[in-house]
């Protein structure tokens, strides 16, 4: 009876550390953000990708620039995109969706400033995330 009674409960251990393993799996996925929706900071996990949306508009020569790509050691960016809001009208406004991968773990912020193209130093809007990046 002993026997039977340890073979149980080591069958019992094995079964839950099993269990507990399986649940730190993560699953990666993009997390959107439109530009109204800006909060102070986002937790993803490593392999999640972050889709930010912005708004601009080619026609006035301005753009959005990523000012601290250099720093940034948790996030990589991976693809631009534009879709125009209102295609009927010329010079109407468009929406950028500038998807980032997370490639390390820690704490970085994205820093962002929208100016005229021709002149780097010039930031007319300005806007941050906060990233923190996990297993």
């Amino acid at each position: 009876m002993k026997y039977h009674l340890w073979i149980f409960f080591l069958c019992l251990l094995l079964v839950s550390c099993k269990v507990k393993n399986m649940g730190t799996n993560h699953v990666p996925e993009t997390i959107t953000i439109s530009q109204s929706q800006d909060a102070d900071d986002y937790l993803l996990h490593l392999g999640d990708t972050l889709e930010l949306q912005f708004t601009t508009n080619s026609s006035t020569g301005h753009r959005w620039r990523w000012l601290n790509k250099g720093t940034c050691t948790t996030m990589d960016s991976i693809s631009i995109r534009y879709h125009q809001v209102r295609p009927e009208l010329v010079g109407s406004s468009a929406k950028m969706h500038w998807k980032f991968a997370s490639t390390g773990l820690g704490t970085d912020t994205l820093l962002f400033g929208y100016g005229p193209s021709y002149d780097a130093g010039v930031i007319v809007k300005e806007r941050k995330v906060i990233v923190h990046v996990e297993r």
